[in-house]
């Protein structure tokens, strides 16, 4: 642990200031989980795009640190298993009370990203913020770099239910060819409330709700598609068990149902995709 404090104050994360009052670096979770992603119509074989994942987190003072360490394969019942991704992400954020600034970084095969974080909660409001860079990597005539984000503008609370307005957002840097795509944004509305708390046993669940969707291309010709104004809809189940204090192992479901229409032109496949499914499992320890 004393080495990982001095590595986080070598890289600016930590002062060493702070690191002299005698503060700890500490373990706080421990966990691991599998989930599985299938969109109808996708290439990602018949099972599904599968992560399985490390997570890890930590304290030091006002300071939270997350590593999560990842592997993808694409799963199919007749070609089998395909070696597809794999992701590196660490995050370190300090919390000053009623706000919170950070900076996460996330590298995969097909792109890095560095993140910016922030947010605030004063009373029964509060906001998120996520920026990012994203550095394409691979070939030649790949997507060009990014700004992105993922921001919660605000929310509201009503005792233990939530909503919030969500937009998600990019646009392209740098020369495109033509036909690329310049920039995206989406408008969503989350709900969120407990369904039911127990002793040991606990559900939850959140429904999104999609509002608005526009999609930029550079000279585009052909057809595309974008969802029809608040015609898309995902709804997730999620539940957690107390195996102990400590360990609770988890499963949830999200599904998800698109209405789409053909934009610049009536030749876009509008049915493809318009059925989206994830199950994600596993386990969480707390020191």
């Amino acid at each position: 642990m004393k080495r990982l404090a001095l590595l986080l104050a070598a890289m600016g994360v930590i002062s060493v200031g702070a690191m002299a009052e005698g503060e700890k670096l500490e373990v706080t979770n421990f966990g691991q989980n599998i989930e599985i992603e299938n969109t109808s119509g996708a290439k990602q074989g018949d099972i599904g795009d599968t992560w399985f994942f490390n997570n890890l987190g930590m304290t030091y003072g006002d300071w939270t640190f997350s590593i999560v360490g990842g592997k993808m394969w694409e799963l199919d019942s007749v070609e089998g298993v395909e070696t597809t991704n794999s992701r590196v992400q660490m995050s370190a954020v300090r919390n000053y009370g009623n706000y919170y600034l950070g900076a996460k970084t996330r590298f995969q095969q097909d792109y890095d990203r560095y993140h910016l974080l922030a947010g605030w909660n004063y009373g029964d409001f509060y906001g998120d913020y996520d920026v990012w860079y994203q550095s394409q990597q691979g070939k030649e005539g790949a997507d060009p770099d990014s700004l992105r984000m993922e921001i919660f503008p605000i929310g509201v609370k009503f005792g233990d239910y939530r909503v919030a307005w969500f937009i998600e957002g990019w646009k392209a840097n740098g020369n495109l060819n033509a036909g690329q795509q310049e920039s995206y944004i989406t408008h969503q509305l989350r709900f969120y409330a407990p369904l039911y708390t127990g002793e040991k046993f606990s559900l939850s669940t959140e429904y999104r709700l999609s509002l608005t969707e526009d999609k930029k291309y550079k000279e585009k010709t052909e057809a595309y598609t974008e969802f029809r104004d608040f015609g898309r809809h995902r709804l997730y189940l999620r539940s957690n068990y107390a195996i102990s204090e400590s360990l609770s192992v988890f499963l949830n479901y999200g599904y998800q149902v698109s209405d789409y229409k053909s934009v610049n032109g009536d030749g876009a496949n509008t049915h493809s995709e318009k059925y989206w499914g994830d199950v994600e499992f596993g386990w969480n320890y707390k020191f």
